[in-house]
């Protein structure tokens, strides 16, 4: 017997990844049999992943400025939906931000030094999803 799930729609916001510039699209899930998710109405089953890092070039956090630091958190803030914002800027180590993480149907995280932050009581909805790739 196969199960069919769909696959969680997964949008991660990350900053500092020295490895790639910044990108937007879909990549399949590679944790996950496609044969099982075969189902017409298996609607997810690529993950879209939009990583904010550092431009062509640059390598390190030493090469960015600390108004280059500003104006990247800016960025990746102004993809979060307004209460998420909000929830994100009033942490006291804003500054340290690692990445946000949007799951469909789960509850957002922002990710710091010092953990995981829950920025929302609410589950990650297709219309929060819109929201931050529409930008």
């Amino acid at each position: 017997m196969l199960l069919r799930f769909p696959v969680p729609l997964h949008l991660l916001l990350r900053r500092h990844d020295h490895h790639q510039p910044l990108l937007l699209n879909s990549v399949p899930s590679k944790r996950f049999n496609s044969h099982i998710f075969s189902h017409p109405h298996s609607l997810f089953q690529t993950v879209p992943v939009l990583r904010v890092g550092y431009p062509t070039g640059l390598s390190s956090p030493s090469t960015f400025s600390e108004d280059e630091s500003d104006v990247e958190l800016g960025r990746l803030l102004s993809l979060l939906p307004e209460e998420m914002r909000r929830r994100v800027s009033e942490h006291p180590e804003l500054q340290m931000l690692i990445e946000v993480v949007m799951d469909l149907g789960r509850k957002p995280l922002a990710r710091f030094p010092s953990g995981d932050f829950v920025i929302s009581e609410y589950p990650i909805t297709v219309q929060d999803i819109q929201h931050a790739t529409a930008q």
